[in-house]
């Protein structure tokens, strides 16, 4: 089956599919119709998360290796200036720059309320979305 969908992950979708292997997170990870796209600031995220919940390391690089990888050149500082107007927690602003430099049309992620969603749709044209909601799309496609 040929790869349709491009999605940026949140950081806690991967921490997620670390957690429960029969979740939707870990099926939108290792799905084969879905690139799942991390930038450098994601993997930064994800493994300061697995140090403090002590979640095997190796697992989770091996799930960062099968995602597709970028670079933000704004530093996380101008990131956080320039985009939090897209975000209740400036903290997430780096997912948004994010999936707009990756030129998705989706975000997964668990922390829906973070993001100015109704904003980010209208002015990036990404759809955000949680795992469960987006398989489910992917589903009737």
């Amino acid at each position: 089956m040929k790869t349709d969908f491009r999605v940026f992950v949140d950081s806690d979708v991967v921490i997620s599919s670390l957690l429960s292997k029969t979740g939707a997170a870990y099926l939108l990870i290792h799905s084969t119709r879905v690139i799942s796209i991390l930038s450098q600031y994601s993997v930064l995220e994800i493994k300061s998360v697995c140090e403090r919940l002590k979640i095997n390391i190796k697992q989770a690089n091996a799930i960062i290796s099968n995602c597709q990888q970028m670079t933000i050149s704004p530093s996380l500082k101008n990131v956080r200036t320039q985009y939090k107007d897209y975000t209740l927690d400036i903290n997430d602003a780096h997912i948004i720059v994010g999936a707009v430099a990756a030129k998705v049309t989706f975000l997964a992620t668990y922390n829906m309320r973070h993001y100015k969603t109704e904003k980010i749709k209208r002015d990036f044209g990404i759809t955000i979305l949680t795992p469960a909601v987006f398989l489910q799309y992917m589903r009737s496609k």
